[in-house]
């Protein structure tokens, strides 16, 4: 009877990431999550936190920060472009969002991978 609970939250968190990995761009949140799965959101934010430590919400915003850095690495958009193609309504917040996780604006934290990226290209232009 346990082996089948876990077996159900695990097939359930795996639903919930795969609707956050498709729409994670849109404007959703705990509720639109919640409806596609099929369950109530007290539900379903009480099991992912306990199954994983950190509610749906937490999980969209990892997903769109992570974005977020990709498109900072690998394109020349502008960070409130990146904010509007990641899901967030307002450049502000994401904004916010993205300092308290990284402690620094977007725009610097672009520019130290930059120099991250230029240094570690002359590390091995050195070694070859």
């Amino acid at each position: 009877m346990q082996n089948a609970v876990v077996q159900n939250a695990e097939a359930l968190l795996g639903q919930v990431f795969k609707f956050i990995e498709a729409n994670y761009h849109q404007s959703i949140g705990l509720n639109d999550v919640a409806q596609a799965v099929g369950y109530s959101p007290a539900y379903l934010t009480d099991l992912v936190r306990r199954q994983t430590g950190q509610p749906v919400h937490g999980w969209i915003i990892e997903r769109r920060l992570t974005e977020a850095c990709r498109l900072l690495r690998e394109t020349t958009d502008s960070a409130s472009q990146i904010a509007e193609i990641t899901g967030y309504q307002t450049a502000g917040y994401f904004f916010r969002q993205f300092r308290q996780r990284y402690g620094t604006t977007p725009q610097a934290w672009r520019k130290i991978q930059q120099i991250k990226m230029q240094s570690s290209d002359l590390d091995r232009a050195a070694h070859a």
